[in-house]
């Protein structure tokens, strides 16, 4: 029995330390060290690692429960910069049956605008 007790007492601080990823789309940043700025802010927070790319423009967060996405944003404005939580866009087509239907919608389209521009003379 007390070794039962043992493991979960273990396992507990995992479990607090359990957290999400966050991502926010960052702007005002323009080079390599303001990415490093933002990223020195935002691991500034207790319970959050984050890092942050340049070239995407997103920082990325693993965060406590406790943290929120305000926190977050306010750390980056602090930083100088401005920030909005990522939004996942999913597509239009959640159906893949309705996917196959415009596959050959779309290559009729293609075909028609190809041959347009060829009788008009437009060519790339």
């Amino acid at each position: 029995m007390r070794r039962d007790s043992a493991l979960t007492e273990l396992a507990a601080p995992q479990d607090e330390m359990a957290s999400r990823r966050i991502e926010l789309d960052v702007t005002g940043m323009t080079c390599v060290m303001c990415a490093r700025r933002l990223e020195k802010a935002l691991n500034r927070i207790g319970g959050v690692r984050a890092t942050v790319k340049i070239a995407t423009k997103i920082a990325s967060v693993d965060a406590a429960p406790g943290v929120t996405v305000e926190q977050l944003r306010q750390a980056v404005e602090r930083a100088g910069y401005q920030a909005a939580e990522r939004i996942e866009i999913t597509s239009p087509i959640a159906d893949p049956d309705d996917a196959d239907r415009r596959g050959p919608l779309r290559a009729l389209l293609r075909w028609m605008s190809r041959t347009v521009a060829i009788v008009t003379g437009w060519t790339r």
